[in-house]
């Protein structure tokens, strides 16, 4: 895809940026089936997407245009590989944001809360500092109150995939609960 920059250069710009800015949120998209990926160049973006540098991904099927830089090579991955692709870079993203998060459990973290969720007035919705408007998963709570438009911390007592849960802390209780961001923004293994 013409990119100007080498794999190592790109794993040593990730590792300085993880180790100079804690809690860093990284996220990142990427386009599969370009006319010039092979099966191989696919397996090794699926296995470092599973390594864990990113804690977002999404993922697009290259769609051919006429009137791109790219037009000259066709469109010779088939719209089923590109499919399967799709899906299976998805799969590894979705076992590193599960680790993610399941290390959230525990943490208190603040969160922007932006008033009851969208499926139900039986729980709050908010958004902690690495989940993007629209693109990411939320912060739901289950417990406590909190007025809108504000910041609260939110003790997380549940992690799935996308979306974490938690409860708002009393004010009696914020001092002895960690706020520690730094645990779930390593790089994770497996």
């Amino acid at each position: 895809m013409n990119r100007r920059i080498t794999e190592a250069q790109i794993r040593a710009k990730l590792e300085t940026l993880r180790a100079t800015i804690p809690g860093l949120a990284l996220r990142t998209t990427f386009i599969v089936g370009f006319p010039t990926e092979t099966p191989a160049d696919f397996r090794r973006l699926r296995a470092f997407v599973a390594e864990g540098w990113f804690d977002h991904v999404g993922v697009f099927a290259y769609s051919h245009e006429d009137n791109i830089k790219s037009a000259r090579f066709g469109d010779p991955v088939p719209a089923r590989t590109k499919r399967r692709r799709r899906q299976a870079l998805l799969v590894a993203q979705q076992a590193v944001a599960a680790r993610r998060n399941a290390a959230r459990v525990g943490q208190v973290l603040p969160v922007l809360v932006e008033g009851y969720a969208a499926e139900t007035t039986l729980l709050l919705q908010g958004r902690a500092a690495f989940q993007g408007p629209e693109v990411d998963g939320l912060v739901y709570i289950n417990e406590g109150t909190a007025a809108a438009g504000g910041f609260h911390p939110v003790e997380i007592t549940e992690a799935h995939v996308y979306d974490l849960v938690g409860r708002i802390v009393p004010d009696d209780k914020q001092n002895y609960l960690s706020t520690d961001f730094t645990d779930c923004s390593e790089r994770t293994s497996g």
